[in-house]
């Protein structure tokens, strides 16, 4: 029988222990490098986890503050909404204060303008006679705006039918005074027709007659008014010849030569044979006289007139 090649077997069985060892080595070096690795995946788990915290903890701050500013911003806005609603609301409380104010304000003018104008009407209604002017002289200083319009109307109905009735009543006085050439009376009567302002055609009439009445009585200044109204208002005719007469004598009265001369030439221009142009011419040569005589008197100068010592 051949015998056994222990030598081969021996160098295979060390192979193998070669090869085991070799095997354990690297199973091992493996599983050191397992070790490194899973303990570097557990420090980067315990990283992740702490930076997760970390990121949570912030983003859980981040949201608190945002939750804050934005309630901080709604109360802000809803406390400028009620700034502004209490604003308004106290505006338009002082607005309507001052409305009420105005109201209360316009009903007592109102209310004084009433009693005024009860008063103005009782006196233009219960007084006698020219008493009753008074209540006219009240009306004029009334606020009528004040007044309900159909009081207003019956107050100047009432004044007018009164203004007519006292300035007729006048009116007539004064014409029959002055047929009775008691100027004295007449004076008052139509100065106070007159201030009644009556239509034009009275007052004209009136102005004529008050003019001469005044004349007459040597009020020259007073006269010069009445006289000028007529004067410029009336057309050609014997009135007005005759109111430029008694103007020119009113200018005459006062001084005013030129301007009553101005006039006596206009009486003679308007009519050179009317019934007062002797009187117009008249007074024109007395001017021409005065006016020749003034300069016979007139000064000579000094040295027509001095003499040596």
């Amino acid at each position: 029988m051949p015998q056994p090649d222990y030598g081969k077997a021996f160098e295979e069985i060390k192979r193998e222990v070669i090869e085991s060892r070799n095997l354990v080595i690297k199973t091992d070096s493996l599983l050191k490098n397992l070790h490194a690795e899973l303990k570097l995946l557990g420090k980067q788990q315990e990283d992740f986890r702490k930076k997760n915290w970390t990121s949570s903890a912030a983003a859980y701050v981040l949201f608190a503050l945002l939750c804050g500013l934005g309630a901080f911003t709604i109360s802000s806005l809803r406390t400028s909404s009620a700034n502004a609603e209490l604003e308004k609301a106290q505006e338009i409380a002082a607005k309507a204060h001052a409305d009420k104010q105005k109201m209360e304000e316009k009903r007592q003018l109102e209310e004084a303008a009433l009693r005024q104008a009860r008063e103005a009407f009782r006196e233009m209604s219960t007084l006698a006679g020219d008493e009753r002017l008074k209540g006219i002289e009240a009306l004029s200083t009334l606020e009528a705006d004040k007044l309900p319009v159909l009081v207003k109307e019956m107050l100047e109905d009432k004044a007018e039918q009164l203004k007519k009735e006292i300035g007729a009543l006048a009116f007539e006085n004064g014409k029959q005074a002055m047929r009775r050439q008691e100027f004295a009376v007449a004076i008052p009567a139509l100065t106070r027709f007159i201030s009644l302002k009556p239509p034009e055609s009275e007052m004209l009439e009136a102005s004529l007659l008050l003019g001469n009445a005044l004349v007459q009585t040597r009020n020259a200044a007073a006269a010069i008014e009445h006289l000028q109204r007529y004067v410029s208002a009336s057309k050609r005719g014997r009135s007005r010849e005759f109111a430029q007469l008694l103007l020119v004598q009113a200018l005459d009265m006062t001084g005013a030569r030129d301007e009553a001369a101005k006039v006596a030439r206009e009486g003679l221009e308007s009519n050179s044979n009317g019934e007062f142009s002797g009187n117009f011419r008249s007074r024109l040569s007395k001017r021409v006289s005065r006016s020749e005589a003034e300069v016979k008197v007139a000064p000579q100068s000094p040295s027509a007139t001095s003499t040596a010592p």
